[in-house]
């Protein structure tokens, strides 16, 4: 994510190198109220900057409060008053203060309640549509990532910029936060690959089912094409028709033909008898 207004972040570091005293207070002022800035991290270490912190304790105070819109979030603004200047932080200061206290809770959980989002934000309980508010420009800002759930109460959270690190103090954190994505994203590759594993074996059961299937429609065909010859075959000889069966006689030595040319030639000798015998 990229919620940087780099052009004007590249013109506020040139006006440091070059202001000193209150015209570098003024710039740290319009620095925290700028709507499209929100690391700090490259004016804390110009030297300008360092040396006017030991200016004054005004200065110390000033450049304090920088460093809080750097690394810190308003919890931290309202328990440590005493060391940020005596003027109240301007509208557009508190809301800004707001939305990087979003994005540190963001950065350290994947679920933040309503609930510990108000108490954060020091908003009223209950004062949900001003907490949904703060939530939506901090995404607009694309400081976060994320969706809101009304009926849970909650933002879960899917994507979080960074904000400026504090060396060495913050070091060990990092490590924790990328030690403990690292976890995350074995086990997520450790469920994948448990997955496809299953899938795979589910896919071969699928196609040894599929060629016994195969298999045994063959095996039916064929029967079936046996079955089909064979009637062919006595079909053929029912075409010759049992009137065909009745004219194999005469294909038979002593069929139809032959005794009827006996019954004439006995008939004749028959005649020929009685006629001799008369």
């Amino acid at each position: 994510m990229d919620s940087l207004d780099t052009s004007a972040v590249e013109q506020f570091i040139l006006l440091g190198k070059t202001v000193k005293g209150k015209a570098l207070e003024a710039l740290i002022t319009q620095v925290l109220e700028h709507p499209g800035v929100f690391t700090f991290g490259e004016l804390l270490e110009l030297p300008s900057i360092k040396e006017y912190e030991k200016s004054s304790p005004e200065a110390h105070k000033q450049v304090a409060l920088l460093k809080l819109f750097a690394y810190g979030t308003l919890e931290e603004y309202k328990a440590r008053r005493e060391l940020f200047p005596a003027a109240d932080l301007s509208p557009a200061m508190y809301r800004k203060l707001r939305m990087l206290t979003v994005t540190s809770m963001a950065s350290n959980s994947t679920l933040l309640t309503f609930d510990a989002l108000a108490t954060a934000l020091d908003l009223e309980p209950g004062n949900t549509r001003q907490l949904e508010n703060i939530i939506i420009e901090t995404i607009y800002a694309e400081l976060v990532e994320g969706k809101m759930d009304q009926e849970k109460q909650c933002f879960a959270v899917s994507g979080v910029a960074s904000r400026d690190v504090r060396l060495p103090q913050d070091l060990d954190d990092m490590i924790d936060i990328l030690g403990k994505w690292g976890k995350a994203t074995e086990q997520v590759l450790k469920s994948l690959n448990d997955r496809l594993t299953d899938d795979s074996k589910e896919r071969q059961k699928f196609l040894a089912e599929e060629k016994n299937v195969k298999d045994e429609v063959e095996k039916v065909k064929t029967k079936l094409k046996g079955e089909t010859d064979s009637d062919m075959v006595l079909g053929g000889l029912g075409g010759m028709g049992l009137g065909g069966l009745g004219r194999v006689d005469d294909l038979l030595v002593g069929g139809p033909e032959d005794d009827s040319k006996r019954q004439r030639g006995a008939g004749q000798l028959d005649r020929g008898g009685r006629k001799g015998g008369i």
